[in-house]
């Protein structure tokens, strides 16, 4: 009987989670036309898109294409580029393909071994990273023995005598990250994690998350970090017992409020394509307008359906992820735009019915059919 009780409480609460998220996404959509515009700052997405695969060839693209993307959009003045991509495997060098197949000799007798590394496209893509603030993605996975490539580097500051074990962030057991070369030349990365609700729909996003003792900032906070120029993030918590929830962020002064987990509401500007796309292929080829990217802060990640980054959200299904960063670093760079959910906010709807249930089945015997429609409402 306990058994049957206790499902039938988690079946009620599956069913009022679903029902909350129904009702904000309906609230969402209603005022996306009052949602604040901040038009000054210029966030756009490179789009890895058909025609891009149907011009370059299809994705992973190699190192060296990547790099030519990079010089592009830094001479086409971007102030930051961040990468809803990560690159954890090491690009095979021409030569040693040839050495492969042929032998080493060959490449000895040839002279060959001299061009490796003029043509090794990691290298060329460490050079290019150089030039500019470029953010590289990675994804932390809770499966474990699978990390590869390098962690970020650690640019949340706690305080003090905080244990960072207490902190409620998301704890992860492993990662993919970039191969050492692009690691070590990049000045930014965040993790791109997803964090769907229990239907699927993306309505949150994780700003923190843990590992092994380390907290780390996710793609579209780091590419906020460096376009205000911040030092650091600083993580501000409050302790609840055993734990230290946090309560925001901050940046230069700005604090964004969070829930205890370090997620804030995704402010959805509107539907599909709010902000506005540029074809991977025209930035390469160059012929877009010489101020389009001038001053901007851009993702570089894809809209095409065969490479599977499409999300269900309250504003659309089949929504780009990348143009989910896009939104919350909106939400970073004006926090006005945020809405604040309270930790509690599903125990005080839980509490609100119970007591309108009760007042409503000692009040409704004693109402006409009129009242009780008007207070039914």
């Amino acid at each position: 009987i306990l058994m049957q009780y206790s499902s039938l409480g988690e079946e009620a609460g599956v069913f009022l989670k679903r029902l909350d998220g129904m009702l904000y996404d309906i609230r969402l959509r209603a005022t996306l036309e009052h949602r604040p515009q901040y038009n000054e700052t210029n966030i756009a997405i490179i789009d890895i898109d058909e025609k891009s695969l149907s011009e370059h060839g299809r994705w992973p693209w190699s190192r060296r294409k990547v790099a030519s993307l990079i010089d592009s959009l830094l001479d086409q003045g971007v102030i930051v580029i961040a990468f809803d991509v990560v690159f954890a495997e090491p690009e095979r060098n021409p030569v040693d393909e040839i050495a492969l197949e042929l032998g080493d000799q060959l490449i000895n007798d040839t002279g060959l071994a001299q061009y490796k590394q003029e043509i090794d496209g990691d290298l060329r893509m460490a050079e290019s990273l150089q030039n500019g603030d470029v953010v590289l993605g990675i994804l932390f996975e809770q499966m474990e023995g699978i990390s590869k490539g390098a962690v970020p580097d650690n640019v949340v500051v706690m305080n003090q005598d905080v244990n960072i074990k207490r902190v409620k962030a998301q704890p992860f057991v492993s990662y993919v990250g970039n191969i050492a070369p692009l690691h070590d030349n990049a000045i930014g990365k965040g993790f791109f994690n997803a964090v769907p609700d229990e239907d699927g729909s993306i309505r949150r996003a994780a700003l923190l998350v843990q590992h092994e003792g380390v907290v780390y900032p996710s793609l579209a906070l780091e590419a906020a970090r460096l376009y205000s120029l911040a030092d650091e993030i600083r993580v501000e918590t409050v302790e609840d017992g055993a734990h230290h929830n946090i309560s925001g962020v901050t940046l230069n002064a700005q604090e964004i409020f969070t829930d205890e987990n370090g997620r804030v509401l995704v402010p959805y500007r509107g539907g599909r394509n709010s902000f506005k796309y540029y074809s991977a292929a025209d930035v390469l080829s160059g012929t877009l307008a010489p101020e389009a990217l001038l001053d901007s802060i851009v993702f570089v990640g894809t809209s095409s359906v065969g490479l599977a980054d499409l999300r269900e959200t309250p504003v659309g299904i089949q929504y780009p992820g990348v143009e989910v960063h896009a939104n919350v670093l909106e939400g970073l760079l004006h926090p006005d735009i945020f809405s604040y959910r309270h930790d509690l906010a599903d125990h005080y709807t839980v509490l609100y019915l119970l007591l309108f249930g009760v007042v409503m089945a000692i009040r409704f015997p004693k109402m006409g059919p009129g009242q009780m429609a008007f207070w039914g409402t």
